[in-house]
């Protein structure tokens, strides 16, 4: 039990392993034997899910996930993020120093919106020193074997300058922005959530009551509101996400279904601010 002088250490983890399997458990588990060998404080670990549903081995699809993280949790916190299709190649580890939160995560773009977001963060390889796969393992888990290991010597106090060399190249992947022309905004769905709902890259500042959103796929338009329950009839609404984005939703049904949308179509918002 946390006392009331004790300060909450943060540990986040976002996946695409899913919880059929035992993967989860295997690098919360090594998380804590880890802590435990290095004499940390237990108590004052506050472990959080993020999701482990990312859809399987899309980089691309953590983006929206992990761009917020850093405002989400109160105060200094840690972060790994394991979609990782390069797993056993020569792709590198990475670790990325925000000035207060610490992300670890492989090199292959998945950390895009952190690096973009924080221009004057740090980042480093993950040496190779970090890597503590069991007797005839192969290189096959990194997630639990190398980036577990690093995030705990993180949490406990190893300065992020001595997981590794500077990387003055991280992956960074080309982000679709929404742009603005005139009285139109263009953008585009980049997730899908467990409801349907179309998550895209489209302030919803930018928009204003009485715009019309209008869907690529089937020629397909929606009115702006506010909330889910303006959709009485089950057609369709657009409306800011919990996020700040504009988001596309069907009251009682699944937006990506009715509209057969799903991440990269194209949306239009006519009569914008």
């Amino acid at each position: 039990m946390l006392t009331k002088k004790s300060t909450p250490i943060f540990i986040t983890m976002t996946t695409d392993f899913g919880e059929k399997d035992r993967y989860v458990f295997e690098m919360k588990s090594r998380f804590y034997r880890e802590l435990a060998e290095r004499g940390g404080d237990l108590d004052r670990f506050v472990l959080l899910d993020v999701t482990h549903y990312i859809p399987r081995q899309n980089v691309r699809a953590a983006w929206p996930v992990v761009r917020n993280l850093p405002s989400s949790c109160p105060g200094a916190s840690f972060h790994l993020v394991v979609v990782d299709p390069g797993v056993g190649t020569d792709r590198r580890g990475l670790v990325v120093d925000t000035g207060r939160d610490l992300f670890v995560a492989p090199d292959n773009g998945v950390l895009t919106e952190v690096l973009s977001r924080f221009p004057q963060r740090r980042a480093f390889v993950i040496d190779s020193f970090w890597r503590k796969a069991p007797a005839g393992a192969g290189i096959v888990f990194d997630g639990r074997d190398l980036f577990v290991p690093a995030l705990a010597a993180l949490a406990t106090g190893t300065p992020p300058e001595k997981i590794g060399p500077p990387a003055s190249d991280p992956v960074l992947l080309e982000v679709p922005r929404a742009a603005r022309e005139g009285e139109r905004v263009f953008g585009e769905v980049t997730s899908v959530d467990s409801f349907g709902n179309l998550q895209t890259n489209i302030p919803a500042e930018w928009i204003s009551a009485g715009a019309v959103v209008e869907l690529e796929a089937g020629g397909k338009s929606v009115p702006y509101g506010r909330a889910y329950a303006e959709d009485r009839n089950g057609t369709g609404i657009a409306l800011p996400s919990s996020e700040g984005f504009l988001e596309i939703a069907v009251r009682g049904g699944s937006a990506a279904e009715k509209f057969g949308i799903a991440p990269g179509h194209r949306v239009t918002v006519k009569n914008v601010r």
